[in-house]
């Protein structure tokens, strides 16, 4: 009997130690960190170079379409003697090698999920000079970043789908046609016979006083009939007529429109594989004192012959802006007409 136990201990002893080596990905930790930020791992001598100058100019760049400064990612630099294993679980790692013994003209970019934990991205470039890094950084620095900010998306995306509100995402799908899963703590604060205006509100504490904080969404359809729908002076005039008529601000005769100081954005992107329209740019309301950023979307829903326009808006006066845009993207992103 004694012998059976030992054999059974020694099988399931072997068996893990196999899936270990194996690295299947159910027994990596957790990732840290939050969306937005990057681990940047660089050798100390190429961080005081300009290597480093070049990695901060692109990194810390300014976020679109904001009323204020804000970087692209919230930076974090370590030197690589110090990458030990608690940094190793880091969401988003991005690690510059320069390495003599790497084949001349031959750059290295290697692409890795979930290396060290679960939903990760850890990207390295490896070059075999200074020289060779900048050509290299110049041709794949739009692919980094992009990769990044795809994976935070993706992360927010899987946040939504876990948080929804099966009533409120049930009554958008039978209003609007569409599947989109609202958070919970949004509500309808007006609605048309092809428009919705959802709502949240929320208070959070600095400098010891609660401070409001507001995020909007509207969705709207319209037949679809003239190409120059997908144009940026057609999604302003369609985006102020609604925000007249829908969004009104607590003054008397005030509304939302668009701010023309700060010319709005337009960019060709993807919802669910399909052609869209971006447009971000800055609102603010008329006769009120209030503004943010907002990002809109149109897409053609071809079997319906519509267009079906998604913007959201956000109003944080105390707060940086960017996290709660880049939320904002991710959720619109994951509408598809039903």
């Amino acid at each position: 009997m004694k012998n059976k136990r030992f054999a059974f201990a020694l099988a399931a002893f072997i068996m893990l130690n196999l899936i270990a080596c194996n690295g299947d990905k159910g027994i990596l930790p957790s990732s840290t960190g939050k969306e937005g930020e990057l681990l940047l791992i660089v050798d100390e001598k190429y961080w005081h170079h300009s290597i480093g100058d070049t990695l901060r100019q692109y990194l810390l760049q300014d976020y679109p379409a904001l009323p204020q400064s804000e970087p692209l990612f919230r930076l974090y630099k370590i030197f690589p003697k110090n990458f030990t294993r608690s940094f190793k679980t880091n969401k988003n790692i991005l690690i510059i090698h320069i390495d003599p013994t790497r084949p001349i003209n031959d750059p290295l970019l290697e692409i890795g999920y979930d290396n060290w934990a679960k939903d990760q991205l850890a990207i390295k470039l490896t070059c075999h000079n200074p020289d060779e890094f900048f050509d290299a950084f110049r041709q794949k620095r739009q692919r980094i970043i992009e990769l990044f900010r795809q994976k935070d998306l993706e992360r927010y995306q899987k946040k939504f789908k876990q948080t929804s509100s099966v009533e409120l995402s049930k009554h958008v799908r039978e209003k609007m046609n569409i599947s989109l899963p609202i958070p919970d703590g949004f509500y309808v604060s007006r609605e048309d016979s092809n428009f919705v205006y959802l709502s949240h509100d929320a208070m959070k504490k600095i400098g010891g006083l609660q401070h409001q904080i507001t995020r909007g969404i509207m969705i709207y359809s319209f037949p679809y009939t003239d190409p120059s729908t997908f144009t940026t002076r057609f999604v302003n005039h369609l985006r102020d007529s609604l925000t007249q008529r829908y969004v009104e601000g607590s003054a008397e005769n005030s509304y939302m429109i668009i701010e023309q100081l700060y010319s709005p954005d337009s960019a060709s992107t993807a919802i669910q594989n399909k052609y869209a329209l971006e447009t971000r740019g800055l609102w603010r309301m008329e006769n009120y004192f209030m503004g943010g950023p907002f990002i809109n979307y149109i897409t053609l829903d071809e079997p319906n012959n519509r267009i079906i326009m998604l913007d959201g808006f956000i109003f944080a006066p105390r707060f940086d802006k960017r996290d709660y845009i880049i939320q904002m993207e991710a959720l619109l992103k994951m509408m598809s007409p039903s």
